[in-house]
């Protein structure tokens, strides 16, 4: 390999890594409702909103706790985090040890290669005792990677286990469908199967929405498109225009011993 077929598309893609970092801190502060949707929709503070100064993101996401990913972001999110920092924890003790060993090992070969082919593995004869550098970091290299995903996974899994148990409506809920629709009152259906299951808090009719959201889209373009926050304005809504659906949704305030 060349020196330039290396730096040509190091060059490129480093100047399209900047440019795309820059659009971004510059658009961000911006345009809130696509970079911080949360925060520009809920009327209450239960999603702190970040700085708006250019780098102010950066500070934000790397001193932001395990705990405050799962509250406002939920597991999803951490997962996604969790990943990506065991990812960047891995190249930044793989990337020095390489550096400074393999890279000397491949220059001071004595294979013939030239150009960047000398700081490669093929710059090294075969049956070389240098190749005893490979073996050793192969070893290190997956101790480290076990090690970092053994701590990732285990941080995983207690927010998983705290996300199992928790006794939110979206752990503990059901779908029944097809319930007749003279039978379609929920206080009758709620005493209906609290007569089986006592545990049952709330039951919640479903209701075919396609219509609304539909209305509800139009009515957030229009609003965007002047400036404004769509949760500002006053939203009537009557019921009785709903199509309603033949199921109930039941929420539990425990789970169900089986």
């Amino acid at each position: 390999m060349s020196t330039a077929a290396f730096l040509t598309p190091l060059v490129i893609n480093t100047v399209i890594a900047v440019v795309a970092t820059a659009v971004f801190c510059f658009l961000r502060p911006k345009h809130p409702i696509i970079y911080e949707p949360r925060v520009y929709m809920l009327e209450k503070n239960t999603v702190q909103s970040v700085p708006k100064g250019v780098l102010d993101w950066v500070k934000v996401v790397l001193n932001t706790s395990d705990d405050t990913f799962y509250e406002k972001a939920g597991l999803d999110a951490l997962s996604y985090t969790l990943f990506f920092r065991t990812a960047f924890k891995l190249f930044l003790i793989i990337l020095p040890l390489a550096l400074i060993v393999l890279l000397p090992v491949h220059a001071t070969g004595d294979n013939g290669q030239s150009g960047l082919d000398q700081t490669l593995l093929s710059n090294v004869q075969e049956k070389s005792h240098r190749m005893w550098a490979h073996i050793i970091l192969a070893y290190v290299f997956s101790l480290v990677a076990l090690h970092l995903l053994r701590e990732a996974l285990g941080t995983w899994r207690h927010y998983r286990v705290r996300f199992m148990t928790q006794a939110q409506p979206f752990n503990l809920s059901t779908l029944v469908m097809d319930v007749p629709e003279h039978r379609r009152d929920p206080k009758k259906v709620l005493d209906r199967f609290h007569a089986m299951y006592p545990n049952i808090s709330e039951t919640m009719l479903a209701r075919d929405t396609s219509k609304l959201e539909k209305a509800v889209t139009e009515r957030n373009q229009v609003c965007y498109s002047a400036g404004r926050n769509p949760t500002s304005l006053p939203c009537p809504l009557n019921k009785n225009r709903l199509c309603l659906g033949g199921g109930f949704f039941f929420l539990f305030s425990s789970s169900f011993a089986t």
